[in-house]
This record gives structure tokens, C-alpha cells and sequence, in this order.
């Protein structure tokens, strides 16, 4: 649980602008929505483990900032502004928003994933190979070199031209869709 807890994690401090993005729309007040993002980034902390993998972690963020955001409303209402009281409505078709932005960015990613698929698909098999021990093995670079009898710069050579062909491939397929 340790790696995909540290995913997660990294996850949602790259997504951080899209969090606190969320809030601001939610709060239409900074302040609150960064006080709102800190108590947010504590709880998913917290919670973290109790993250059901097999569901959207996106949307399970958005989740508990929404409950933050209403229990905010409710406890603080002295330090809101007028303009932001708590609409139900507003707050499901911003959620809405959200889940459909994010849907679209899960089908680039999974249209990404298999256009790399077929490039991989595509290359020498010794090539294949040696993507496979770096990046599902997670091999380091010294004993991909030590198992090949090659050098460590060799391998690196090797493995960012592969990066550099997989990239105009994967180019090429987008461009052909489109």
C-alpha cells in the first residue's frame, strides 16, 4: 500500500492548482478556499489509506473538499462573504463540471496509453526488452548495463533514443486521428 499510497499522494500535489481551483469556484472567497485546501490536504493525508483504489481519485478529493466547503458554510458563516452562500445546485453543476473535465482527461489518457501500446508494439523486440527492465521492472540503469555487457551510458543512449521514437510515434498516431 506504501507505493500506491505515495502515487496518490504525488497525485494530488501535482493536481494541487486543479484542488484549489475547485474550491476558489466553490467559495468564490481565496482565503477561505486556501484555509479550505490546507484542512483538505490534511484529511486526504489522513484518509489516505481508507481510499478505495478502484474508484476515481479525483473525484473522491472533490468529494471531501465539498463536505469542507458546506461544514465551512455552516460554522464560519461571520467570515463569508454574502455572495457565498451554500447553493446546492451551483455546487453540483461546478461537481459536474469537474467529473466530466475529468472523464474527458481519463479517455486522453487511457487514447495516450494505447497509441503508446502500439508504438512499444512496434519496436525491435531487444528494445522491448530493454523498456520492460527499466519500466515495469524498475531496473536501474547499472544493472541493465551489468545483465546487457553493455555500458551504463551505452543503455542511457539507447534508452533515450528509444524515448525520443516512441514519442514521434506516439506524435504520429495522434495526428492521424485527428
Amino acid at each position: 500500500m506504501d507505493a500506491v499510497r505515495h502515487r496518490l499522494i504525488q497525485g494530488f500535489v501535482r493536481d494541487r492548482g486543479q484542488h484549489l481551483g475547485f474550491l476558489r469556484v466553490l467559495c468564490r472567497d481565496a482565503e477561505l478556499a486556501e484555509e479550505l485546501f490546507q484542512d483538505l490536504s490534511v484529511v486526504v493525508i489522513e484518509k489516505i489509506d481508507a481510499f478505495d483504489v478502484s474508484r476515481d481519485f479525483g473525484a473522491w478529493v472533490r468529494g471531501i473538499a465539498r463536505n469542507l466547503h458546506r461544514r465551512a458554510l455552516e460554522t464560519r458563516r461571520e467570515r463569508v462573504r454574502p455572495q457565498a452562500v451554500y447553493d446546492p445546485a451551483l455546487v453540483d453543476a461546478v461537481l459536474a463540471a469537474y467529473e466530466s473535465r475529468a472523464a474527458a482527461e481519463m479517455e486522453e489518457k487511457a487514447d495516450h496509453a494505447e497509441r503508446l501500446q502500439r508504438c512499444l508494439e512496434q519496436l525491435p523486440p531487444r528494445h522491448r526488452e530493454l523498456v520492460r527492465d527499466r519500466y515495469e521492472s524498475n531496473l536501474p540503469i547499472q544493472k541493465i548495463a551489468e545483465i546487457r555487457s553493455r555500458t551504463e551510458s551505452a543503455v542511457e543512449t539507447v534508452l533515450s533514443r528509444i524515448r525520443a521514437a516512441l514519442l514521434q510515434c506516439i506524435r504520429q498516431k495522434a495526428r492521424a486521428v485527428s
